[in-house]
């Protein structure tokens, strides 16, 4: 059953902070969060309403700042933050805007690598590493060079039907093996291990990577097939072997980025915003701004979530400066609910 679609409004509309306050500047720093999405909620953002009053907002709309020492600088932190969480892929939650991701799939990244007892064939219209008969086999990754250096956060990998693959058919191993500049190994001249000897049913996510300064990276992946899957096809080798368990759909890291949601300054602020206004009366400080923020974002509920580890869909504000009396943060979006 289809519930009719509503638009958010009223009290429920607006970020509060952990104590329940609308005025997120209470406190210094304040975080708002929106709740919990439910079974069955979808919430359609287009954007967010903001009301700030102060004294004088005229210093926040420089990203400049007294050192103490008389010299201006870029402040250390933003003024206020906006993260959206999403699971961007299964089981994987993150900003979208604070994430990059780097994905290696298809026949011209799996064919580019070495393997050993194994292939990519085409199945169920996606490349796919898969092993060749029941047997220990392995396949390395090309090195793959980036222009510039990057840090490296969270991975994902994807065994084709994990779900109704048993536990014992196979167990495998995956390194990530993270280079700086010189070709020297990171981590202590050591690969990442993002697997170590795991069977399909288990989860597929590392998390905390924690790598800087990568300039190229590579991947290996090492398995120990018990016994051969069910295919429907027939697909003869030159050495007549049989088919043997699809290991490996793609490859997905998680490279942070700086987002355009974090504002050090109104200026940066009022840039990304649809609409705004500024009020000032001559030879008077300008005390109030309201403007709208656009933010495009659907918020779903997920069967993974676990809101214990913040592993949900949400849209989160954090102000960090003291020089608001008022901040107030409206969400513009349309509610819509399905029961089964």
């Amino acid at each position: 059953m289809i519930i009719d679609i509503i638009n958010k409004a009223g009290e429920k509309a607006y970020f509060k902070d952990t104590a329940g306050n609308i005025n997120l500047a209470q406190s210094t720093p304040s975080v708002a969060t929106t709740p919990q999405i439910g079974k069955g909620q979808q919430h359609n953002v287009s954007g967010i309403e903001f009301y700030f009053e102060g004294n004088d907002l005229s210093p926040l709309l420089n990203s400049l700042e007294d050192d103490g020492n008389g010299n201006l600088i870029r402040r250390n932190r933003p003024l206020f933050s906006v993260t959206v969480c999403k699971e961007i892929l299964p089981g994987l939650f993150a900003d979208p805007y604070k994430s990059r991701i780097h994905s290696l799939s298809g026949f011209q990244d799996f064919k580019r690598g070495t393997f050993e007892n194994c292939d990519v064939f085409n199945l169920n219209n996606k490349p796919t590493l898969v092993s060749l008969g029941t047997d220990k086999c392995s396949w390395k990754s090309a090195i793959y060079a980036l222009p510039e250096d990057v840090s490296l956060d969270k991975a994902y990998w994807e065994i084709p039907s994990a779900k109704n693959t048993p536990p014992t058919a196979f167990r495998y191993s995956l390194k990530l093996y993270a280079f700086d500049s010189n070709n020297n190994l990171l981590n202590g001249g050591a690969p990442v291990v993002l697997a170590n000897n795991l069977n399909p049913a288990q989860p597929r996510i590392k998390t905390n990577i924690n790598l800087q300064k990568v300039r190229s990276y590579q991947f290996e992946l090492t398995a120990d097939v018990k016994h051969d899957s069910t295919l429907t096809e027939r697909i003869i080798t030159d050495k007549a072997d049989t088919i043997g368990r699809p290991l490996l759909e793609g490859i997905y890291l998680v490279e942070p980025v700086q987002t355009k949601y974090d504002f050090y300054s109104l200026q940066e602020f009022i840039s990304e915003c649809s609409d705004y206004e500024l009020f000032a009366h001559q030879g008077l400080p300008m005390k109030k701004i309201t403007a709208t923020l656009g933010l495009s974002a659907v918020l779903v509920h997920s069967t993974n979530a676990n809101p214990n580890n913040n592993d949900n869909e949400f849209i989160q504000l954090q102000i960090h400066t003291d020089q608001l009396k008022i901040a107030t943060a409206r969400i513009i979006s349309m509610e819509q609910l399905k029961i089964d």
